[in-house]
């Protein structure tokens, strides 16, 4: 299974649900793979450059998902999320990172930037949110669960290799 990066749902369902669970009901022993990514952005904004925070202002988000079956309710071509959201924890950001494999299931750019600009800049953010103090990379072991504030973390997956067994029960409540 490619990586999913850090996201959150929210940045293209119009409705997301408040709690996500994850479960992990086996993993090969001892592999490290499929790790849960998580971030809680409403602290880590603190966290990140004025900068990059002006950038992400002054140039939304806007996404593309090219097979659309599962988000038949979305637009055909490129369409603009809010990058911040407002949450009763305060103000945290609502995006889907870039996916770097040859047929991602989005694609995500930066308006008015040229694509090598909105990269670095997606990269950047990445590198910040992976650099904050509320950064987690959990290894997972059988029965581990976790309970995530859908309106203020970002989550992610690491990639499974070939022949590794990692399987993990979402939830949306």
């Amino acid at each position: 299974m490619f990586p999913l990066p850090l996201h959150r749902d929210a940045a293209l369902i119009g409705r997301p649900t408040r709690i996500i669970g994850f479960q992990s009901s086996y993993t090969t022993p001892e592999t490290p793979t499929g790790l849960l990514e998580l971030v809680d952005t409403v602290r880590a904004i603190n966290e990140i450059d004025q900068d990059l925070l002006d950038t992400l202002t002054e140039h939304p988000l806007e996404y593309c998902v090219p097979d659309r079956r599962p988000f038949p309710f979305l637009p055909e071509s490129w369409f603009r999320r809010p990058v911040f959201t407002q949450t009763s924890a305060g103000q945290a950001l609502r995006v889907i990172l870039p996916v770097d494999i040859a047929s991602p299931p989005w694609l995500v750019r930066l308006v008015g930037l040229d694509d090598a600009e909105s990269r670095k800049v997606l990269r950047e953010l990445d590198t910040q949110l992976r650099g904050s103090t509320t950064f987690v990379a959990h290894h997972w072991t059988p029965g581990d669960v976790f309970l995530v504030d859908n309106s203020r973390v970002l989550h992610g997956i690491t990639a499974v290799p070939a022949g590794a067994l990692h399987r993990t029960v979402r939830q949306s409540v």
